[in-house]
């Protein structure tokens, strides 16, 4: 905008995407980057106004219109990926819009306004296009869940501030690489150590809580596992068999499994 260099031309022009294989370990990552921010950006922005408005949305259906709208923008020369737009679903909402011709007579105003008016879009500053970013975005912010992530657990809350202080720092591409493999850590950390719990039948022939170690003559032995079972916690649960195993009086180990 006023900030940039604008392009002589607004009207855009069609051409057959450009395919360079050497170019594919350069762009890729970021390409990979781009994708998933274009999906979180629009399942953010649809559930957190469904949820406002009480409307239910079709997450798929969301996600399918923007991959449609970046294949067909792989014709246009010059064009950027296409997402969700926070501003004009906020000011749509305020607005009280009700039918999907709110976005289309949004575009058509947007064409007119770039095709009739393009030498003065060139001087609207960055900085109002902020200022408006700053009113719409807090709108997005779901005050109550990001308490409910510090109250939950401490990797959650790690896992919030790191994400959030590397958007500050880093490129968003590279910030939301780091907000996912903290997650991912975070959740074969959690994961990798599945509960084992130990049961044996009452009196009453009811199954109940025992201590591993009380009446160690038990023949069948009750295992309740709660958690994944794959490959971070196989070492975890072959030890706790194994040494199950190695007592000559069992014959028989029940599992008892629980996801």
């Amino acid at each position: 905008l006023g900030d940039f260099k604008m392009a002589e031309e607004p009207i855009p022009v069609l051409t057959l995407p450009f395919i360079d294989l050497s170019l594919l370990n350069k762009i890729f990552p970021a390409a990979v980057a781009i994708s998933f921010l274009s999906i979180l950006e629009v399942f953010s922005i649809s559930r957190t106004f469904a949820a406002k408005s009480g409307k239910r949305i079709n997450s798929n259906q969301d996600v399918f219109g923007v991959g449609v709208g970046n294949t067909i923008l792989s014709f246009i020369s010059g064009s950027l990926p296409a997402s969700g737009s926070a501003t004009r679903t906020a000011l749509s909402y305020r607005l009280n819009a009700k039918t999907r011709l709110a976005a289309i007579f949004s575009g058509l105003i947007a064409a007119t306004v770039i095709v009739f008016c393009w030498p003065w879009v060139g001087h609207v500053p960055l900085a109002a296009l902020a200022a408006l970013l700053m009113i719409t975005v807090p709108a997005l912010m779901n005050w109550k869940e990001i308490r409910l992530c510090f109250q939950a657990t401490r990797e959650d809350a790690w896992v919030f501030l790191i994400t959030f202080v590397s958007c500050l720092i880093f490129s968003l591409d590279i910030a939301f690489f780091v907000g996912i493999i903290i997650s991912i850590a975070s959740y074969l950390r959690k994961s990798a150590s599945p509960h084992f719990v130990e049961y044996a039948f009452n009196s009453k022939g009811r199954l109940m809580i025992v201590s591993p170690k009380a009446d160690a003559q038990r023949m069948v032995r009750i295992i309740g596992i709660s958690g994944e079972l794959y490959f971070a916690s196989a070492e975890v649960f072959q030890s706790a068999l194994q040494s199950i195993a190695e007592d000559s009086n069992v014959k028989a180990i029940v599992l008892r499994l629980n996801n």
